[in-house]
């Protein structure tokens, strides 16, 4: 998940800007409408920050996975047999450990 400097994520923020506009929906004046108008600018620049993550990890990772599902289709049982191993291994590792 991607984090600001301050460690929160912007889905956190994003729920944060949404409550607020919720609570403050029924106050009214010229100081609360400014401040809304600027909760409101900040959480769409935040959705348009989504939308592009989305767009670059689409771009990223649609490539690897077809990569990926085309080895798997073209050689089933080999990618069996890479996962039973790897699985004796860890469960070889994991017997071994002693226990406390």
């Amino acid at each position: 998940m991607m984090t600001d400097d301050k460690g929160s994520s912007r889905k956190e923020r994003m729920a944060r800007a949404e409550g607020l506009l919720r609570a403050t929906a029924s106050y009214g004046g010229a100081e609360i409408e400014a401040a809304r108008g600027g909760i409101k600018r900040q959480l769409e620049a935040l959705r348009g920050q989504r939308a592009g993550d989305r767009l670059l990890s689409a771009a990223c990772c649609n490539p690897a996975a077809r990569t990926v599902d085309r080895c798997l289709r073209e050689y089933p049982w080999q990618a069996i047999g890479i996962v039973a191993v790897a699985a004796l291994a860890a469960g070889a590792c994991l017997a071994r450990r002693p226990r406390r």
